[in-house]
């Protein structure tokens, strides 16, 4: 297992989340429970003795998410105060609709603005993706995003 590039590396972490492909992603339980609804749930549960079925590392508990690196990084960004200014990007549309994805599954409000604003704003996810960029604005409704893909592909 490999541990996630700064800042999910924090060696303070109360929660690790790890990805499909096995990265651990070390980060802040009251992050993800402001941000999410699914976690907030989750950590207000009541917690029993340890039991042998939670994982741990390092004392740590080990949240295993479905998701690859690539969203569940985009997702803890979207988490974290720092999402606000805009600087999450995206190398391809996969990754953006997994981060969609995880952001409904998992109650994180606003994160459809955030990508919105990145998507708009990636020139390189326009032209080397154009047709990818305009089902993923059709499919979510946006229509600036999906006339700009449209130009691309003309």
């Amino acid at each position: 297992t490999v541990i996630a590039d700064p800042p999910f590396d924090d060696p303070d972490a109360d929660i690790i989340l790890r990805s499909s492909d096995d990265i651990e992603f070390r980060a802040s339980k009251l992050y993800l429970s402001k941000a999410s609804q699914f976690f907030s749930g989750m950590f207000e549960l009541p917690q029993g003795p340890a039991s042998n079925d939670q994982e741990m590392c390092d004392g740590v508990p080990v949240v295993p998410m479905p998701e690859p690196a690539s969203v569940v990084k985009h997702f803890l960004q979207c988490c974290y105060p720092h999402a606000s200014t805009g600087n999450i990007t995206f190398d391809d549309v996969l990754s953006v609709s997994g981060l969609l994805e995880a952001a409904r599954k998992y109650g994180v409000d606003g994160v459809e603005a955030i990508v919105r604003l990145a998507v708009g704003g990636n020139t390189a996810l326009l032209q080397n993706q154009p047709f990818e960029v305009y089902a993923l604005a059709v499919h979510n409704k946006w229509e600036a995003e999906a006339k700009a893909a449209a130009r691309r592909l003309l």
